[in-house]
């Protein structure tokens, strides 16, 4: 909750405490040091954090959840991750949906893909609700669990924002895709 926590663009100082931080949430799938520190030098990603809220006595305040995604005409969300004291308090979603914004107006996605946990049905039906459909499966690709494609197609919006000025995008279809990427 806003005033509780808020997000931050990390900078690679940040790769040790998000190495630990994916350790808590992926186990033997999470990203080491050496990695984070890679994905946060480069300027084709954009990574997001919350944080919460008040100064500690550490350096670095404590990371609650972390999300990241690339850019291009086919973007990948690259990981989406929230502490699990955290959860079910709607911050994947506001994540997801500031990470999908930037894919659109900064990065230039027409299409974003994910992996997902094939068991993980919970993060499944956060894809599905930004409007993510499955179209393919990897087998083993995290150690314990195989990988559930999924695609999300932004043509729709990226054609109705692209419409020229004397033209009107209908208002239903400009809501639908409005609510997807707000803050709920």
């Amino acid at each position: 909750m806003p005033g509780q926590w808020e997000f931050l663009v990390p900078d690679p100082g940040y790769a040790s405490s998000l190495a630990r931080f994916d350790l808590q949430n992926f186990g033997r799938a999470a990203w080491p040091q050496a990695v984070w520190e890679e994905a946060l030098r480069r300027k084709e990603d954009h990574y997001l954090i919350a944080v919460a809220c008040g100064r500690t006595l550490r350096s670095l305040p404590r990371i609650i959840a972390a999300g990241g995604i690339s850019a291009g005409p086919q973007s990948e969300v690259l990981t989406v991750a929230v502490a699990q004291s955290f959860r079910r308090r709607g911050i994947a979603r506001m994540l997801l949906g500031s990470l999908l914004r930037w894919a659109y107006s900064a990065g230039g996605a027409h299409e974003v893909f994910l992996e997902v946990r094939r068991a993980d049905a919970g993060a499944q039906a956060l894809y599905r609700e930004f409007g993510f459909r499955p179209v393919g499966l990897r087998k083993r690709y995290y150690p314990d669990d195989d990988a559930l494609i999924m695609k999300l197609d932004l043509s729709a919006l990226r054609k109705a924002v692209n419409v020229s000025q004397g033209e009107r995008f209908r208002g239903a279809e400009k809501e639908k895709y409005a609510n997807k990427f707000s803050h709920k």
